[in-house]
């Protein structure tokens, strides 16, 4: 019985030891932890202070001598080992369709942003997707219009990661007393870039011509874009090419989603200005609207930014064999009419994937900055 009681004790006692050393690694360890040399970041996109990572590292300095390793597919820095507490910055070169698709990323916000096939799309009212374009001078915002961006659009077939952004301008184009505009002043076969429309978007207004003739109904007017205009060289090299696509078909019940397919794999239309899509519209409103079909898209609640007080034109056209019926979209709904009706346009264009970011947030008070 008495040894019995002693083995008892030993066991106690042995658990005591392994306790107290088990505790006393751990204390070392944390000890260790709380003293061990940390390193802390600092990113510059651009010469531009973010509070996210870059994609295009092109150097970096720090308070020690150490080596930084970046691997931007998974946004990941790796170091040589710390002697000391160290600080580094970080300085990235990105274009800004690189900065808004990291940001996105970043924020992981799906309430803000809707994803297609590599396109990046803003929801809702008012998101944050306002950019300073069409400036007199890049570097002074007051000479700038607001525009906004509809569309973010990863160049897929391309060995780095490039992004063209689609734009629109934020106020209707108007000229005076003109507000609103024909399609074309015909009911012919006639698609975008041969329409009056099209042509008044990448003559008068794209070369900011002072004399354009335009024909209205049956009225040839002059028109002075030199004003509102795109203003200068600069930003008309800024202009990409070959990326507006349609499919002009009968399709005026199809679904949004088919619509977006349709634009998405369609025959590049040769314009370099042209209008708002029915995708467009769609990745405003999110994945809820996405399967409704268009000749009942009204039923869909969720409020869009692109949702104006007037009618606007937008690029999609119905083609039967008695002529071309391009669609319009007022009041959230989307139908195709006579090309001889009068409605908003607002002019639409894709940049250039090396347009790079110069600063801003988005917000109507503070719109992205660009240059090229």
């Amino acid at each position: 019985m008495e040894s019995k009681i002693i083995i008892k004790k030993q066991i106690i006692i042995w658990g005591i030891v392994l306790t107290s050393a088990i505790l006393l690694i751990i204390g070392f360890f944390l000890i260790f932890k709380i003293n061990e040399p940390k390193i802390s970041y600092e990113y510059y996109i651009n010469d531009i202070k973010s509070d996210i990572l870059g994609t295009n590292l092109v150097r970096y300095d720090c308070n020690k001598d150490i080596t930084i390793l970046y691997d931007k597919d998974v946004k990941a820095i790796s170091h040589s080992k710390l002697d000391s507490d160290t600080k580094c910055n970080l300085y990235f070169e990105d274009s800004l369709g690189n900065y808004i698709f990291n940001y996105a990323y970043a924020k992981d916000d799906d309430t803000i942003y809707n994803e297609m096939d590599n396109v990046i799309g803003y929801t809702g009212e008012n998101p944050n997707n306002y950019v300073y374009f069409n400036c007199d001078d890049y570097s002074n915002k007051d000479t700038c219009e607001v525009w906004r961006i509809l569309e973010v659009v990863k160049i897929t077939n391309e060995e780095t990661d490039k992004y063209r952004l689609k734009l629109i301008r934020n106020d209707a184009l108007m000229l005076g007393d003109i507000t609103k505009f024909i399609w074309a002043n015909k009911g012919t076969n006639e698609g975008f870039s041969t329409a009056n429309i099209g042509t008044l978007l990448n003559n008068g207004y794209y070369n900011a011509l002072s004399d354009y003739e335009y024909a209205s109904d049956t009225t040839g007017l002059k028109l002075d874009f030199s004003k509102i205009g795109l203003k200068n060289d600069k930003t008309r090299n800024m202009l990409s090419t070959g990326n507006f696509k349609m499919i002009s078909e009968h399709y005026k019940n199809g679904s949004a989603d088919g619509w977006y397919k349709n634009e998405t794999f369609g025959i590049n239309i040769d314009v370099l200005v042209g209008l708002p899509t029915i995708s467009d519209y769609v990745l405003t409103k999110m994945d809820t609207c996405k399967n409704v079909a268009i000749s009942n898209f009204k039923t869909c609640s969720e409020k869009s930014y692109l949702d104006k007080n007037e009618g606007i034109w937008l690029l999609n056209y119905d083609t039967t064999n008695n002529g071309t019926y391009p669609f319009h979209l007022e009041n959230g709904s989307i139908s195709s009419l006579s090309p001889t009706f009068k409605y908003l346009i607002y002019p639409t264009l894709y940049l250039k994937s090396d347009v790079i970011y110069k600063g801003g947030n988005g917000t109507l008070d503070n719109p992205y900055l660009l240059n090229y």
